[in-house]
């Protein structure tokens, strides 16, 4: 099964050029499905590992192999190095597999990848040590970074960036305090009604999955549906939520009784939401349409925006950007999310709240979009948001807008890199 199982991390990379995204990439193999669980967890830890890594990677072979080769000569390389430095996997067990993945290609090759192999186990801590972890950073992400927060902060984000993500879960409130969640999932308490655990196995077999009494959800993305809980202390406000899917915030927002209206363009992603809404038993009313083209009289007092962003935030989960080598057409980013914002302004009633979020730490989608908006828009105003408007968990909150970077709770793990900032019509009573 090793060999089955390196053989399709082997596919997967000779095809990654042709699409940006990892889970197509690993679904769409013939033989991924037929996997077991801890195959199919490793050839994902394998390939996600790689895409974190590679440029260091390749940095590594360059350095060792004196020749060009071909794609597939390079991708085995690529498997094996990841597995030597980067894996618990044994040393010896990366270069045979390797070295037998590679006799299809002539006894000369084989004999290559075994002498590059075996001089990488040979300096294998010397190559540790003089890692450099930002330069698998795209400039375009690490200077922007540098920019915006410091350059000894930008060297931090980009190391922690780099580690394979924890996996939060949220609690149902009126569970939390009834069972040793801690015990029960193998994790440890973050704040709030969070257990944040190492990311292995299958989720459905963790216990009371079924009973719906939690959900998966990112530390930094309970932080919007904090603020309007603190923000709407009474009542049971309308809330107009814009991207949806997969479901964390919906199911937050449902918990504290708000009467939700979900929108989300993804007929694919819209029916992962509805299984979670089933699961948990909650209800909202579920637009699968696209946002811009959708059209209400309705008003809400609450408007709760997951923009289309760069993912910049999220790239030890979504390691994609590090591989595929180019810029992302940020205006066109930037230009949906101005759409999606001028839009939803109309939906607020008078004092309504506006809540805007992305997973990114790029002025240019967070901080710099809103100071546009509110220019171009005299009648609203932004809320300076606090540390009671959030419980005081352990962010950045700078002007006013809050910053979840990937040093906040370094101890235990991180945080996504994540941004929200609100905006109210007219004057707050």
């Amino acid at each position: 099964m090793k060999l089955c199982t390196r053989k399709i991390c082997f596919d997967i990379l000779n095809t990654a050029d042709v699409t940006s995204n990892h889970e197509r990439i690993i679904d769409k193999h013939k033989n991924f499905t037929d996997l077991n669980s801890r195959d199919k967890a490793f050839v994902k830890v394998l390939i996600l590992t790689f895409f974190r890594w590679n440029r260091s990677i390749e940095k590594i072979i360059n350095k060792y192999s004196k020749k060009k080769s071909e794609k597939k000569i390079i991708n085995i390389l690529r498997i094996a190095v990841t597995q030597i430095l980067f894996m618990r996997t044994a040393d010896y067990s990366a270069v045979n597999i390797s070295v037998s993945l590679s006799k299809k290609f002539g006894s000369s090759v084989s004999r290559f990848v075994n002498a590059i192999l075996r001089q990488v186990c040979r300096d294998k801590q010397e190559i540790l040590k003089s890692l450099k972890r930002e330069e698998n950073i795209p400039d375009w992400i690490f200077k922007n970074w540098k920019k915006n927060f410091s350059s000894n902060s930008a060297v931090k984000f980009a190391h922690q960036s780099l580690k394979e993500p924890f996996l939060d879960i949220k609690v149902k409130k009126e569970f939390f305090k009834k069972k040793n969640w801690s015990k029960l999932l193998n994790g440890k308490p973050l704040f709030g009604e969070l257990i944040r655990k190492n990311n292995s196995g299958l989720i459905e077999e963790l216990p009371f999955f079924s009973a719906g009494y939690w959900w998966i959800q990112s530390a930094a993305s309970t932080i919007p549906v904090t603020i309007i809980e603190n923000y709407f202390k009474k009542g049971s406000p309308k809330v107009l939520e814009i991207g949806s899917a997969p479901g964390g915030k919906t199911l937050q927002l449902c918990e504290n009784n708000f009467d939700v209206t979900a929108v989300e363009i993804s007929k694919k992603r819209a029916v992962k939401l509805k299984e979670n809404l089933s699961r948990t038993k909650f209800n909202v009313k579920l637009i699968n349409e696209d946002f811009n083209k959708w059209k209400s009289r309705q008003k809400y007092d609450c408007v709760l925006i997951d923009a289309p962003c760069s993912g910049s935030g999220v790239i030890n989960k979504q390691p994609d950007i590090l591989y595929f080598k180019r810029k992302l057409n940020l205006e066109n980013l930037i230009s949906r999310q101005e759409k999606l914002l001028k839009k939803s302004l109309r939906f607020l009633r008078k004092n309504g709240l506006l809540v805007y979020s992305v997973c990114s730490l790029i002025s240019e989608e967070s901080k710099d979009i809103i100071y546009k908006i509110l220019e171009n828009n005299k009648d609203f105003s932004l809320l300076k948001l606090d540390g009671k408007l959030i419980n005081n968990i352990q962010v950045k909150i700078i002007d006013g807008m809050i910053y979840s970077t990937p040093t906040c709770y370094q101890n235990k793990g991180g945080m996504d890199g994540f941004f929200v900032s609100c905006i109210i019509k007219g004057e707050k009573n």
